[in-house]
């Protein structure tokens, strides 16, 4: 019934279409393999930053260089580098969502694919499913009341033990042993708001607080993520395994597996946690996208490392953050810091603190020297000592080389208002439904009233003209984002709803303010604020970098927009080495701000914006970036193509020669796994002929990815055809896919 009436409003969604609310195709007037996990996906930037020195006159260029930014290095309890001795268990965790989606020699054979596992938890499991799912892992198990908790050596004294203070639901638990240690296992199914709270409490104060077992994991389905009332307090014991990966909660998915996330956000609910008085870190991990899908959850695997002797590990100093104004810098830690004694020098000399302070969530140590710091000067920060939250100290001195280059934007912080900004539905705000600035006295955040909010400024790039037309120009374009949220009466829980998100993205325009390149900082809904940086290559003849910060309202539409950012910093840098781009993107409208002009698009395929229906529900679209995203709609068993057809002429003697290469694709995405898409470039000769084809895919993943390839271009080209093809072999399941942002660079 519930797929049913799921179909029974896309039908709706496509009626809407045909009345002309969208742009649809013709219209234009109108202005990886079945079982692909994440590592199939490209990460999201917009191209490489390789230094091929492919021209023998390079090192003759003149540019000023300094070190170059990387992007950002967030992590929290993240594994020190060097040598490593202990006990690496894989630990997993699924909720089957009662077998709806399949049968339990499916599921079972499904995840074997992708073990062998230590430890796995399942939630939302039939009692005739623990057996077979547990035989197929050959792993040992013990149920009771929708929980299966399974090990691979046999358990040891397995219970469930009920939650006395929320009055319901309960949580498994045994031993084992891996390698000749002892590990405590939990398998959980948690609630929400208040009794997520509830049960939370209970579960650390009184089991794993006192659990005297040194190394303990957690595995299920928590209902609640990173920032949460909920996590914090499992935060007081425990360490969440894709935060020591680098994962936040806006970075990746693990429910819903399909479809969209308007109802309760996008959520990266079902996580691995391990106690941090072992010393444990994630070593690797997987979300794993399973074809055909099994649940409305997606399985997840995480390695995680214990050392030999378990005992807190010290802070570990991970990147410098900027935008916090020319006096100021931060220290990024994977933990929360409680004091630090910190040296900064320029060169040999002392460089004098006016202060130091943590902020956000602790992880930050913020820098203030007594005078402004020299611009393009690199400086040496020395952390003479530092501890934690949890009472772990450094061993030694860490010196950490940096350069502190010019931020380019004005007003980065809010701190003066709407000074060189052009708001259109935002505002400097002091705090508001929980967020407060990160730094300084305020911050950037949408109004209440605007269901899209956006804030621009246009930075001149005229002072880097002549390395950026060489090839030398490197962009960096960083900052922090952070989400409001509301509580339950008394202030104890979160609400389960869908947080508003921000995204602040760099539009780089050619003197006549056409777009050679989008890059985006990414989607942010996370509880705290998330410190972010991406490092791009700058297309030649850019001259305007168009900063626009966007915030959408999520959580209550139309009655408050707590989307936020803070510290944001924008720099040109020089790389030593000319990188790849030749031009920018040669695609026509590749952001869909004019519709479907200058695509060919078939019937039932359709532009429309971000978030297109103003309430929470699963069939309310989200882009991939940007404002808008195109769809392809199919009921029965077909395929829809939208293509655009790219000269290459003005590149004749490189294609000639051999020299021309494209960096092409595109973030796509299907509506669930039944239907699928593919990635082609065509290369044309001058009569229309095909001289050559490279496609990627095909791709059947519900979650935004950016794919991309590159593909030297044959001689002989005069033209090439992007072209994404939606599919589905099944009627009324397949339904629909997504592609958003594509891309073709000419690279050599």
């Amino acid at each position: 019934m519930k797929n049913r009436l799921q179909l029974f409003i896309i039908l709706i969604f496509a009626l809407i279409c045909a009345a002309s609310l969208f742009s649809c195709g013709g219209d234009d007037d109108d202005d990886d393999a079945a079982d692909a996990d994440d590592d199939t996906a490209s990460p999201d930037d917009d191209d490489t930053t390789s230094d091929d020195d492919t021209a023998p006159d390079d090192d003759d260029d003149d540019f000023p260089f300094i070190k170059l930014l990387e992007s950002l290095a967030w992590k929290r309890y993240s594994c020190p580098a060097g040598e490593k001795n202990g006990v690496t268990v894989i630990a997993g965790n699924y909720n089957i969502h009662g077998g709806n989606e399949g049968t339990p020699e499916e599921i079972g054979q499904a995840l074997a694919a992708w073990g062998p596992f230590d430890v796995f938890s399942l939630q939302e499991c039939p009692e005739e499913y623990a057996e077979p799912i547990a035989d197929a892992l050959d792993m040992d198990y013990f149920y009771l009341g929708g929980q299966s908790l399974m090990t691979k050596a046999p358990l040891i004294d397995p219970e469930s033990i009920d939650f006395v203070d929320a009055g319901r639901d309960h949580f498994l638990h045994a031993h084992t042993e891996i390698e000749g240690e002892t590990f405590s296992v939990y398998g959980v199914h948690m609630d929400w708001n208040e009794t997520g709270d509830l049960e939370n409490r209970e579960l650390i104060d009184d089991y794993v607080a006192v659990d005297p077992v040194g190394r303990i994991l957690l595995m299920g389905d928590w209902n609640e993520e990173l920032g949460s009332t909920q996590a914090r307090i499992l935060d007081e014991q425990v360490a969440d395994g894709w935060a020591s990966l680098g994962v936040c909660p806006s970075c990746r998915t693990t429910w819903p597996a399909m479809q969209f996330y308007g109802a309760e956000g996008q959520q990266l609910i079902d996580n691995t946690y391990f106690n941090k008085s072992s010393g444990a870190c994630s070593a690797s991990g997987r979300i794993i996208h399973l074809t055909p899908n099994r649940s409305d959850h997606k399985p997840q695997a995480v390695h995680v490392f214990f050392p030999e002797d378990p005992q807190y590990t010290p802070p570990i100093l991970l990147d410098v953050v900027y935008g916090f104004g020319p006096r100021s810098f931060g220290l990024l830690f994977d933990k929360p810091i409680a004091s630090a004694e910190v040296e900064l020098y320029f060169g040999e000399a002392d460089v004098e603190l006016a202060a130091q302070q943590t902020i956000g969530d602790g992880t930050l140590l913020l820098i203030e020297a007594a005078d402004a710091l020299t611009a393009g000067a690199e400086y040496v920060v020395r952390v003479v000592s530092a501890e934690d939250t949890d009472g772990a100290q450094t061993t030694g001195a860490v010196d950490y080389e940096f350069p502190f280059y010019e931020n380019l934007l004005a007003n980065p912080g809010a701190e003066n208002g709407e000074t060189g900004w052009e708001m259109d539905g935002m505002k400097a705000r002091r705090g508001f439904n929980h967020v407060v600035p990160l730094a300084g006295d305020a911050y950037f955040s949408g109004k209440g009233n605007h269901l899209r909010a956006h804030a621009t400024q246009d930075v001149a790039l005229d002072d880097y003209v002549e390395l950026i037309d060489a090839g030398y120009g490197m962009l960096a374009f960083g900052g922090a984002c952070a989400t409001g949220y509301r509580i339950e009466p008394g202030g104890t829980s979160n609400i389960l709803l869908p947080h508003d998100e921000s995204e602040a993205v760099i539009e780089i325009l050619d003197g006549q303010g056409q777009l050679l390149k989008h890059v985006s900082g990414g989607r942010f809904d996370t509880m705290y604020w998330q410190p972010w940086r991406v490092v791009q290559s700058i297309p030649p003849g850019a001259r305007t970098a168009r900063v626009v910060l966007r915030a959408y309202a999520a959580e209550m539409p139309l009655t408050f927009n707590s989307a936020s950012f803070d510290a944001l910093h924008l720099f040109v840098m020089t790389a030593q080495n000319p990188h790849e781009l030749l031009g920018g993107n040669l695609v026509f409208n590749p952001l869909f701000h004019q519709r479907g002009l200058g695509w060919d698009m078939p019937d039932g395929a359709f532009v429309a914006s971000d978030h297109w229906i103003p309430i929470r529900s699963n069939i309310d679209v989200n882009s991939a970036t940007g404002d808008y995203w195109l769809m392809a709609f199919e009921l029965w068993p077909r395929s829809k193509t939208v293509s655009q057809e790219i000269s290459l002429t003005e590149y004749d003697e490189l294609i000639e020669s051999g020299g021309l290469s494209l960096q092409w694709g595109a973030y796509v995405r299907t509506w669930n796994p039944r239907s699928e898409v593919m990635l082609t470039m065509t290369f044309l000769g001058s009569s229309g002929e095909a001289l050559g084809e490279d496609a990627m895919g095909p791709i059947n993943i519900p979650e935004w990815f950016r794919y991309e390839k590159v593909t030297p271009v044959p001689t002989g080209t005069v033209a090439a055809k992007l072209a994404w093809t939606a599919s589905t072999s099944e009627i009324l399941i397949g339904v629909a896919a997504f592609f958003d942002a594509p891309f073709v660079y000419p690279v050599q």
